[in-house]
């Protein structure tokens, strides 16, 4: 049974056509380590999964088959309608271990010790110092002990890698540093971009993107152990600036995979 609350909230307007038009680790990405860490979990059968900001519930089917029970949970009641309605096309034994939740990362009080794994794939991207805090302590708080939260996360280091390589590439156009600048930013929609606060504009909402450091110190301040880093790497045609016919020096984008445990 699914229950969702009406709401105004701008994940609903992109969830019909979310699959199609949002860069997704889960389809776009040449490398993706999650489902790796994920096989190295041993007695999933016996335990309980959270997917933290599920979306249309790509997810879902694999992690209810392998694990005793899976919260899926997004603010978005399209999302959670459309995650829903993907779940429908698997064997009834799947659906009957996914509970479907509508609410906000920063409120997960009624989760809490409840979870052997925590997973949250580019859904903790709020802008707010404070909603930060109380994502990353819920999610922690979820959590029983000795257990394992996994992210993915937008990397500001991948922005910051393809604007100095399109500005490189203006420089030989270019004899003035200036024009360069100004034509690297016109390129790639600098405007949008906060490098100070790590933020990009979408149109639609603003959006958080991390440096490593910033993220090693959200976790261990929380009180996460034993934190690992990795990437989920993008083919090179969903870069920022994809116009080079010869794309043998173009950066690929990449996201930040961290794996991390209680």
């Amino acid at each position: 049974m699914l229950k969702i609350r009406e709401s105004k909230n701008p994940w609903d307007q992109v969830a019909l056509n979310y699959d199609e038009e949002v860069i997704s680790p889960l389809y776009h990405a040449t490398y993706n380590p999650l489902q790796e860490h994920l096989a190295e979990i041993k007695n999933k059968s016996s335990k309980i999964v959270g997917d933290f900001g599920c979306g249309t519930g790509p997810m879902l089917p694999l992690l209810s088959e392998q694990f005793k029970q899976v919260y899926a949970l997004d603010y978005s009641p399209q999302m959670l309608k459309l995650a829903f309605e993907k779940m429908q096309n698997y064997p009834e034994k799947q659906l009957k271990k996914v509970c479907f939740e509508q609410g906000s990362l920063t409120n997960l009080a009624k989760f809490e010790g409840m979870l052997d794994v925590a997973l949250t794939i580019n859904s903790v991207i709020m802008t707010d110092f404070n909603d930060l805090k109380k994502s990353f302590a819920g999610i922690y708080n979820s959590l029983k002990k000795k257990s394992y939260y996994i992210a993915i996360l937008p990397s500001l280091e991948a922005i910051q890698e393809e604007f100095h390589h399109t500005y490189q590439k203006e420089l030989k156009k270019y004899s003035s540093p200036d024009l360069a600048l100004a034509s690297t930013r016109k390129k790639l929609e600098a405007k949008r971009i906060n490098f100070e606060l790590g933020t990009y504009n979408t149109g639609d909402m603003i959006q958080k993107y991390f440096t490593r450091f910033e993220l090693e110190g959200y976790l261990a301040r929380t009180g996460f152990k034993n934190i690992r880093f990795d990437r989920v790497v993008y083919g090179r045609e969903y870069s920022y600036n994809y116009v080079d016919n010869n794309l043998k020096t173009h950066p690929f984008m990449w996201d930040h995979f961290v794996i991390c445990e209680k």
